[in-house]
């Protein structure tokens, strides 16, 4: 072999060897990965009057009303999160205790590893304020202020609805009771989690508030890149010379992005309704359970009882409660009983994680729990919570 080949072979073999060494070191600094969003429990997209829960690992976090509620996966506990001997849980000193928000639909969202909740700010009573929680310590960032909007020097301005949903927090804003219906406003502000931004999108629907139609909105929920909302619409009509005003309910959808809107389906009659996996089922107080597809606008009815809460899916069945708050219920999608269970009266569904279900007093005091994993087709029993209350 020649010494000019021999050279070649050698510095070919150092050159692999030098390219494998710096293939291993760290010369560059890595892009800082992008704060991950976090999965969603029931009821995932926020919309809970009775309060709302979010997992973030294996823990589960509640609130409801000023307190946030601690709950383990697969552990039938759901206590204040709160660590102090004696605390009685009604105060500033403890760290489950939250100051109300203006909403009573607020929510609780998750951000950068951080607890997300809106409280009311003590100094304005018609602002809110973002407190961020490290779930590990508790320990609370500097609140954060929440913009309103632009017409600020109207005193009856209220926050109707607030949810948070991906990387944003959607709210809704109106003027409130005391302003005749012809004359009140409606203004929905989206903040940007990742920016800080915040924008109030144009929206059309939001504008008919003229004598000939004018609308409500309720309720915000959201599923994928859209909000939902349920709308009533108000037109005045002369019949038999009286004049009358004519209401219209309906399901509609909004971008949040471009203030785009459309009606979906007829909601007279609306007794509760959740999004679910791009699917809306909605209940009727006539006993109708109605099905639409958010991807196709297939809609579907079939019959179930009367007078239901829904409160979510397990397994493909829908989670619900009677009005009077004696009974859950498991519902087929076809809106037949699959299985039920006897409640005290006066309860109502609180959250679901895993396949654990809480239901709370109508103080908002969880103290029951249903596993559904036993419930085999069969009748079955709620349990009371197995407490960890702080002596």
């Amino acid at each position: 072999m020649s010494k000019v080949r021999m050279r070649f072979i050698v510095a070919a073999f150092f050159a692999i060897v030098l390219a494998f060494a710096l293939q291993g070191c760290n010369w560059n600094t890595p892009a800082q990965p992008e704060p991950v969003e976090p999965e969603l429990s029931w009821p995932y997209h926020q919309s809970s009057v009775n309060g709302a829960a979010i997992e973030m690992g294996e823990d589960v976090f509640y609130r409801s009303g000023q307190l946030l509620y601690h709950a383990a996966r697969a552990d039938h506990t759901l206590m204040p999160w709160c660590s102090q001997p004696g605390c009685t849980h009604d105060s500033a000193d403890c760290a489950a205790w939250f100051a109300q928000s203006t909403c009573a639909e607020s929510g609780i969202g998750a951000w950068d590893g951080k607890l997300l909740i809106v409280v009311e700010d003590p100094e304005d009573p018609m602002c809110d304020l973002l407190e961020r929680v490290d779930p590990k310590t508790g320990a609370r960032e500097p609140a954060e202020p929440l913009p309103k909007p632009a017409y600020t020097q109207n005193p009856q301005v209220l926050v109707r609805s607030t949810i948070f949903h991906r990387h944003w927090i959607a709210r809704l804003f109106w003027t409130d009771g005391s302003v005749p219906l012809s004359e009140r406003q409606f203004h929905l502000l989206i903040t940007d989690l990742r920016t800080g931004e915040t924008k109030e999108p144009f929206c059309e629907l939001l504008e008919q508030r003229c004598r000939e139609q004018y609308v409500e909105l309720y309720r915000l929920t959201a599923a994928g890149d859209r909000l939902y909302a349920r709308a009533s619409f108000f037109r005045e009509e002369k019949r038999d010379q009286m004049e009358l005003v004519v209401m219209e309910q309906w399901l509609v959808e909004l971008d949040p992005e471009t203030g785009a809107w459309r009606k979906l389906f007829r909601a007279d009659g609306l007794n509760h309704w959740d999004c679910i996996n791009h699917e809306i089922f909605a209940l009727m107080d006539t006993g109708l359970l109605l099905r639409y597809d958010l991807s196709t606008d297939a809609q579907t009815t079939a019959a179930c009882a009367e007078g239901l809460q829904a409160c979510g899916m397990w397994e493909n069945r829908i989670i619900a409660v009677t009005s009077d708050g004696d009974q859950c219920i498991l519902l087929g999608t076809d809106g037949q009983t699959i299985a039920r269970a006897a409640l005290p009266p006066e309860h109502a569904f609180a959250m679901r994680a895993d396949d654990t279900v809480f239901f709370m007093t109508y103080d908002r005091v969880p103290d029951l729990y249903l596993d559904l994993s036993e419930y085999a087709d069969a009748d079955f029993a709620a349990q009371p919570i197995q407490r960890k209350d702080t002596e």
